[in-house]
């Protein structure tokens, strides 16, 4: 079988790329007998692979106007061109019949074999993943997918339901964490190397994002993320950060988002995202962006209005201060918990303890990219903008200093903040981004009469209120 040929590779390289995920996706209607141990590192290689560091980050990063598309599908996205039922196919296949179903297909496996952490493991990874899926889609098959042949035309769970569901995979995640098991989680989890008490706070920190989605529609959700946020991440080393590549000149063992920007050369700096760090003075402006080939000066891009720019010598690009070979993905940090404490308690009229929380999110963030003697002065210049005090602390305010964090490569989270509370403004006058990705060709096909029929202009269930 491909999958048990290309295991052995992500084991031993502790790394992955777009040939071998390719090539270890299992065919959902006669998956491989791979043992637990094998799979393992499969589908906590894939997971931030394809969710953080493919296809679908890199168009929600142009769509959250954190980039703006300077060439191929990425500028036909910024164009507002060709968003269709074509654009979402790979992502979907690659999720459905690859990721998701390899988290299934572990969960069912680990279960019966009583490795109750690798269970857990993947509970969080499946919770991680569906969530980005159903933020990305609205509705989409959850409680019948992933039965292959018992169901081929599987129904598409309201997004409210999605989200309970969730909740409840991640406690049972917990407990199973928590458990004896009868073999150790090691090395082949490629995350955390069998830390279960750091997945146990990944697991806390993901309750926490998905109580805060709904807490503008619902503000006693507030209460429930800042519950769960306590019981995740104490520092910025804790944050779940796939780190396994290894930087060498093979492509392979090199970070997605590094190869993107060498081979496609889609990405040019968004005026939007540049003007958000200069209205703030942010000193990060000088680690961010490396001006046009031959030029000393930076040079944003309007999203809908730039050109196209093959040879790179137009616009500004991501700087190698922020994406280069062995940097990691990040699926969520420290600072993100942060902010959402910063959010709920701001919700629930505490703004003494949502500044206290803001500042040490914006502080943490600062501190990957500036020296301390930097950010002593950034700081010591008392600009209202950045650091507006409890007293005048703000929702934008916040998802402003949020999306400079999540910048570049948690760009899916992004794409959820921007639609959420409408931070910043996006400047792309061609017309707002879409709501929602459209389904694809191949599920409208095979699987028509379930899927929703809903504009891109439909909001998600968090967004709008509403589950189309």
């Amino acid at each position: 079988m491909k999958l048990l040929k290309y295991l052995s590779f992500l084991i031993l390289l502790s790394s992955c790329s777009q040939k071998a995920l390719d090539e270890i996706d299992t065919d959902p209607n006669n998956p491989a007998d791979v043992s637990v141990k094998l799979m393992m590192p499969v589908v906590t290689a894939s997971v931030p692979y394809y969710i953080c560091g493919s296809d679908l980050a890199w168009y929600s990063s142009v769509l959250a106007e954190q980039t703006a598309g300077t060439l191929g599908t990425l500028y036909s996205i910024d164009q507002r061109q060709n968003i269709n039922s074509t654009l979402s196919e790979n992502i979907w296949r690659s999720l459905y019949t690859g990721t998701l179903m390899d988290l299934h297909t572990l969960i069912e496996k680990a279960t019966e074999e009583k490795m109750w952490k690798h269970v857990g493991v993947a509970q969080v990874l499946m919770a991680f993943s569906m969530g980005a899926v159903t933020d990305t889609w609205g509705r989409v098959p959850y409680s019948q997918a992933f039965k292959g042949n018992q169901n081929r035309n599987p129904s598409y769970d309201y997004q409210f339901q999605i989200y309970d569901s969730l909740q409840n995979l991640l406690n049972y995640a917990l407990v199973n964490l928590s458990k004896t098991s009868n073999i150790t989680l090691g090395k082949e989890d490629l995350i955390y190397d069998g830390d279960t008490t750091l997945w146990i706070k990944a697991a806390y920190g993901l309750k926490a994002r998905f109580y805060n989605r709904m807490a503008k529609l619902d503000a006693t959700k507030a209460i429930f993320a800042l519950a769960y946020a306590e019981k995740s991440f104490t520092s910025q080393s804790e944050s779940m950060i796939f780190d396994k590549w290894t930087g060498t000149s093979d492509k392979d063992h090199q970070n997605p988002w590094y190869r993107a920007i060498i081979e496609v050369r889609g990405f040019s700096v968004s005026e939007t995202f540049y003007n958000l760090l200069n209205s703030m003075q942010d000193p990060r402006i000088n680690y961010f962006f490396s001006p046009p080939a031959g030029s000393t000066t930076q040079v944003a891009a309007r999203n809908g209005l730039a050109s196209e720019d093959a040879s790179g010598v137009k616009y500004s690009k991501i700087s190698e201060n922020v994406i280069y070979p062995e940097v990691g993905l990040p699926l969520i940090t420290w600072e993100e918990i942060k902010f959402i404490e910063a959010e709920c308690n701001l919700r629930l009229n505490k703004p003494n303890l949502a500044n206290l929380a803001y500042e040490q999110a914006v502080t943490s963030a600062l501190t990957r990219y500036i020296t301390e003697a930097e950010k002593h002065d950034y700081f010591s210049k008392g600009l209202s903008i950045a650091f507006p005090g409890q007293s005048n602390l703000t929702i934008n305010h916040i998802i402003r200093q949020k999306l400079i964090a999540l910048w570049p490569m948690q760009s899916v989270e992004a794409y959820v903040e921007v639609r959420r509370t409408g931070y910043p403004t996006m400047l792309n006058p061609l017309s707002a981004p879409p709501r929602r990705f459209p389904y694809p060709q191949n599920e409208l096909s095979a699987n028509g009469a379930n899927v929703p029929s809903v504009a891109l202009t439909n909001g998600v269930a968090w967004d709008d209120g509403s589950d189309d």
